[in-house]
């Protein structure tokens, strides 16, 4: 679903990114049987919830 990450520094690159952040929310959604449903950032958030 995401990219593996082994340093801080790849995970600081990782976590902004849309272009890969977004599509693994829609795959865990999707798995979780909540796929379709609207997903938000939040502009204060640090991590993915």
């Amino acid at each position: 679903m995401l990219p593996v990450v082994e340093t801080d520094e790849q995970w600081d690159a990782v976590v902004p990114d849309e272009s890969v952040m977004r599509p693994g929310a829609e795959a865990l959604c999707a798995r979780l049987g909540v796929g379709g449903l609207p997903l938000e950032r939040f502009a204060e958030g640090s991590v993915p919830v």
